[in-house]
């Protein structure tokens, strides 16, 4: 009788020890959740940072694609305008010795 008793103590404390262990096993995984969801939150918001970054990235290439483009166009502009301008100092200073030459 008396040993029913002790196994029977022995059985609950076992039992117990089982219960506390499961209950500190949901607690670490209710934390494991919970860690879970923050990084999904902090990742989900990253990935909106990043869609705003690349959209505004594609925006400033767009711009500077745009501008090398225009830039390109300026320059073949001036390199026009310089033969232009070299080609009329020339045109002008023939004139001038031409008419220099008959007139002299």
């Amino acid at each position: 009788m008396l040993s029913e008793g002790v196994e029977h103590t022995n059985g609950l404390l076992v039992l117990d020890k089982e219960r506390m262990s499961l209950s500190r096993t949901n607690d670490v995984a209710d934390r494991i959740i919970e860690i879970g969801h923050a990084v999904h939150a902090s990742l989900a918001n990253q990935n909106q940072r990043l869609e705003g970054s690349r959209s505004k990235l594609t925006d400033l290439l767009g711009t500077v694609g745009m501008s090398q483009s225009l830039m390109k166009a300026i320059e073949r502009k001036v390199g026009q305008d310089r033969v232009l301008v070299y080609g009329g100092m020339v045109i002008t200073l023939v004139v001038l010795f031409l008419v220099w030459w008959f007139v002299k």
